[in-house]
């Protein structure tokens, strides 16, 4: 298996909220991954696609895997985000499986 590794960017970008951007950073830097730098977007940037109101918690400036897989639906060329829930092995299955695994933080 072939994993493409671009630079890894910090959340802390200059933008606003940046404090608070560890999933939109997060689906940057899966994207950039997943589309071998394809498709290269900031936190900033990926934030910017989902308005506050349309967030699934507007009074909070984090974001839920709801924001993450809207904001992924409004990017052009950016394979489907799914949602899965489950324990710290399946983690571990799905990613030695291939699958790319979005863990929000810093």
């Amino acid at each position: 298996m072939t994993w493409y590794l671009g630079a890894h960017r910090s959340q802390y970008d200059g933008s606003p909220l940046a404090n608070q951007n560890c999933a939109p950073t997060t689906l940057g830097n899966a994207l950039r991954s997943t589309t071998r730098g394809v498709i290269n977007l900031t936190g900033g940037q990926v934030r910017a696609l989902v308005d506050n109101a349309d967030e699934t918690n507007p009074t909070t400036p984090g974001w839920s895997l709801e924001d993450m897989r809207l904001a992924a639906s409004r990017i052009q060329g950016a394979p489907a985000l799914v949602i899965r829930t489950g324990d710290w092995a399946e983690v571990q299955l799905l990613r030695g499986l291939g699958f790319y695994v979005l863990l929000p933080g810093d």
